[in-house]
């Protein structure tokens, strides 16, 4: 999740815990009859800015872009590309705002426009653009993008290298990629030795990432998506 208040990035796991936090101890001292301290305000948990309304969001994001922050461009373009927030749906000012997330950095604007340009969507098709927005997201540490790679790799006949692009994303934890790469060693394209480190090098970027913060958050994701019927296991 971006903190438009002061420009950070924080995981969806960890901003969970904030605020589970939070309503743990308004709980003890909401039940504290003397109520010798005051209600937690649910805030920011890097600058502890007040939680915003709407309007005061938009405002906040406005007044990144002017700073020119990637990240407040990208989630702007993600508003008008979806319509979001009060926004009127715009898919050609959703491009436009991708464009200049990537320009200042964003690797995650650089994959959506990767993966606009491979599927036509809003704009025309083009595999060359597509490569080279997937690519500077892959250099970026994208492993998705590095997974779309491998699969633009695959698509053009280029075995080896879209085997290389997998590995290297299901080093960083992709789950995408290391089934890519098992079932390349299902057609016998992967050595046995090569899937075993593949899978060695996946289990332990996946083991880096575990906590017991993300494991409540999945839980409760898996519940909400539940209930909302989008997932049935």
């Amino acid at each position: 999740a971006y903190m438009a208040c002061c420009g950070k990035w924080i995981c969806g796991a960890c901003l969970d815990e904030n605020t589970r936090v939070i309503e743990q101890t308004n709980a003890k001292r909401g039940a504290d009859p003397d109520r010798k301290l005051p209600l937690v305000e649910d805030c920011c948990p890097f600058c502890r800015a007040p939680r915003p309304e709407e309007e005061e969001l938009m405002e906040q994001f406005r007044k990144r872009m002017k700073l020119n922050d990637a990240s407040a461009f990208y989630n702007m373009a993600c508003f008008h590309s979806h319509g979001m927030y009060g926004i009127q749906r715009n898919g050609r000012m959703g491009v436009k705002l991708y464009r200049q997330a990537a320009d200042l950095g964003s690797i995650d604007a650089c994959l959506t426009l990767g993966e606009m340009y491979g599927e036509g969507n809003v704009v025309g098709r083009d595999e060359t653009k597509q490569r080279y927005y997937l690519e500077l997201a892959a250099k970026g540490g994208h492993t998705a993008a590095r997974n779309s790679l491998g699969a633009l790799e695959y698509a053009n006949r280029n075995r080896s290298l879209a085997m290389k692009h997998w590995q290297i994303a299901a080093a960083g934890g992709d789950d995408d990629s290391l089934e890519n790469l098992k079932h390349m060693f299902q057609v016998r394209c992967l050595s046995k030795d090569e899937y075993a480190a593949a899978l060695r090098a996946h289990q332990k970027a996946r083991d880096e990432e575990k906590s017991d913060q993300r494991k409540r958050f999945a839980a409760k994701q898996r519940m909400e998506d539940r209930a909302a019927g989008l997932n049935p296991y």
